[in-house]
């Protein structure tokens, strides 16, 4: 069966969503029409074709939220996704598919994106997206996507994203483009890490809280190094900035969600008004 949203131009997003007769889709069925659209890799990564897929799982978790009599033009901001990611971004050609265990998939990923070898990576993530689900393929990849800064460092985001649609949202396909981000720039890691530090004292939620809040109001200020994640995070830690921030929480023993959420709270309350 062939896509719906197939071939529709930025022009007649509106005439065609009357004339394809696109409100008798579900909003999940929207959502994976989308996605298939987006899920292709871009052959040069540019703002928008980073950002698609982010901009897709944001949309399919707000659409239950929408007033009734906002929903038509709630669900024509999806197809105009759509539209112009079909316009716009120019797709690398599909890869040979991959074959084997989850196990091997891993394996062979790591050693495609340190090689820097684009068409592999794309090969393997699209094992992930087709092959496995949500609950087999985050654990899989996420130690090893988390220390790669390609992608913008949006890798992440879009693994944490995927996470929280779950079964609801056949999302999986949409990390090839992110993940092949990776493989494009694989110099470009998080070099500090938080080595095993000794049990500390156990603490409480307050003082998490507090520690936080004092460390982002005394960050170091630090001069314009340069556009976008990489840069300023890898001058952040030859500064020692990393290594500073990691010391004020090496040693707090039992950091449990609980004690993350009264983190956050203190990294919120740091925030400038």
């Amino acid at each position: 069966m062939s896509n719906p949203l197939h071939g529709i131009e930025m022009s007649r997003v509106e005439a065609e969503y009357q004339a394809r007769a696109l409100d008798t889709l579900s909003d999940a069925e929207l959502v994976a029409h989308t996605g298939e659209l987006i899920s292709r890799p871009a052959r040069h990564t540019t703002s928008f074709s980073l950002h698609a897929p982010l901009e897709l799982l944001a949309r399919s978790a707000l659409l239950p939220a929408v007033a009734e009599s906002r929903r038509r033009l709630a669900r024509l901001q999806v197809v105009a996704l759509a539209a112009r990611y079909q316009t716009i971004a120019e797709l690398q050609p599909s890869p040979p598919p991959f074959t084997g265990s989850i196990a091997d998939a891993v394996r062979e990923l790591e050693a495609a994106i340190r090689a820097g070898d684009v068409e592999r990576t794309d090969a393997i993530a699209g094992f992930f997206a087709t092959s496995t689900r949500v609950h087999e393929a985050l654990p899989a990849i996420a130690d090893l996507v988390l220390g790669y800064l390609g992608s913008a460092a949006h890798a992440p985001i879009l693994l944490m994203l995927v996470a929280r649609a779950g079964a609801a949202v056949d999302s999986l396909p949409l990390l090839a483009g992110a993940v092949s981000g990776l493989a494009m720039a694989p110099a470009e890691r998080v070099a500090a890490r938080l080595d095993d530090a000794a049990p500390g004292a156990a603490v409480g939620g307050d003082e998490v809280r507090d520690v936080f809040f004092n460390l982002l109001v005394s960050a170091r200020r630090n001069a314009f190094v340069g556009w976008g994640i990489s840069p300023l995070v890898q001058h952040v830690e030859s500064q020692g900035i990393v290594a500073e921030s990691l010391e004020a929480v090496r040693g707090m023993d039992g950091l449990d969600d609980e004690h993350w959420d009264h983190a956050s709270r203190g990294c919120c309350a740091a925030r400038p008004a």
